[in-house]
Order: C-alpha cells, then structure tokens, then sequence
C-alpha cells in the first residue's frame, strides 16, 4: 500500500516560495481584456497608489459594476 503523503509534500513549495507566491493560493485564469487607454492609466495610478497589482483592481471595479448593473436589471437571466 503507498505511503500517504502530507498536503505539504504534495505542494512543490520550495518553488512556490522562491516566486514569492504563497504555495496555499488558488490560482485563477486569466483572459486579456481591451480596456480603453484613459481607463488603463486610471486603473494603473490605482495600483501604484494602492501597491497592488490591476488585476486586483479590475477584479474589485467589475465586481462592483457586476452586482450594481444585476440591481439595476432585476429582469434579466444574470443572479
């Protein structure tokens, strides 16, 4: 019977931890996006004033935007 390994010997950890990534963070795809350029540099100063990556500020305006436009349109299919 094989031996069970511990989730800390499942998780190449060392390299994760070289990357600077915690090896316990779920990793999400990504896809690109066309942004208007005067958004672009908004959403860039953001991220340099707030020493965080834009996806993170994209993921933050579209949620809000998401949930305001599913109050807004109670009639369509997106809950």
């Amino acid at each position: 019977m094989p031996e069970k390994k511990s989730l800390l010997d499942q998780i190449d950890a060392e390299s994760q931890l070289k990357d600077g990534d915690s090896p316990f963070k779920r990793k999400e795809k990504t896809k690109p996006l066309r942004v208007r350029e005067s958004f672009y540099n908004d959403i860039r100063k953001i991220a340099f004033e707030k020493n965080t990556k834009m996806v993170e500020i994209l993921d933050d305006i579209i949620k809000r935007g998401l949930r305001s436009y599913k109050k807004s349109h109670p009639d369509t299919d997106y809950k």
